[in-house]
């Protein structure tokens, strides 16, 4: 909910309500950062071991591929030009032509954070390169995973 994001006076990142909290595993957690990795490398199979990995699932096994390749054309343009409507619809009618792909609640709380705080950047437009952002994170949970 955009009223539990703020920021104060001095430019700082005010969270406000912690309802929506889950606890992630730590497989999990590994699958995810293999999921953001296969995607940066642009390697669909990988995207979709990761999506498995990760607690997807789908009655036809090529629909994770299918998704992969949803996430390839998302993350083909700047992240700022993406537009989550259009991708939710694109996944919406993938899951229903693929025989009920089911998603995990932690993609699902994911997805939430995510669209949270594209809304925040999107209003407030800071210069922020959101791919280097993106490779210095992953490059610490890699470190924080094997170290």
């Amino acid at each position: 909910h955009p009223g539990n994001i703020m920021i104060d006076t001095e430019g700082r990142l005010v969270l406000v309500d912690f309802g929506c909290v889950l606890e992630i595993p730590a497989e999990v957690k590994r699958a995810y950062i293999a999921l953001v990795m296969a995607i940066t490398s642009r390697n669909r199979q990988g995207i979709a071991s990761s999506l498995k990995a990760a607690g997807f699932s789908a009655d036809d096994d090529d629909a994770l591929v299918r998704l992969a390749e949803l996430f390839l054309e998302a993350f083909e343009e700047d992240l700022t030009n993406i537009d989550p409507a259009e991708q939710i619809r694109a996944a919406t009618a993938l899951a229903g032509e693929a025989g009920n792909i089911r998603v995990p609640r932690s993609f699902v709380l994911f997805g939430r954070i995510f669209a949270l705080t594209g809304g925040v950047l999107m209003h407030h437009q800071p210069d922020v390169d959101l791919k280097t952002l993106l490779a210095s994170t992953l490059a610490r949970a890699l470190r924080n995973q094997v170290g």
